[in-house]
């Protein structure tokens, strides 16, 4: 009876150990605005209609890294990617609207406002 208990116990542990190694493709932890709806150049029947932008390094001088999601329904990324600041840009655009604004022409986007 223990053996069986522990084979159950072990299936049950690998199985918890594959579910947790499962891509998830909904953004955490990032700040998002509205944008005017776009179709995603990947995949062209889905409308992105959110840009949510995250801080990924920050050298807190000359260079800030940002990883942006374009997102549809449900928070579904439907493109990423990241986009570097360097030099005087780096040094002026500290507040949030500033990185959305970059972020957006960058990517060719229109915020909502």
């Amino acid at each position: 009876m223990k053996h069986i208990l522990l084979l159950i116990a072990i299936v049950f542990a690998s199985l918890g150990a594959k579910a947790q190694s499962i891509i998830d493709t909904n953004v955490k932890c990032a700040t998002a605005v509205k944008i005017r709806p776009v179709k995603v150049r990947y995949n062209d029947t889905m409308d992105a209609k959110w840009l949510a932008v995250k801080v990924i390094d920050d050298n807190l001088v000359s260079k800030r890294v940002l990883y942006f999601a374009l997102l549809g329904d449900g928070c579904t990324v439907l493109l990423d990617g990241n986009a570097v600041m360097t030099g005087d840009l780096r040094k002026d655009c500290d507040d949030i609207d500033c990185v959305f604004g970059f972020t957006a022409q960058k990517i060719q986007v229109t915020l909502k406002p």
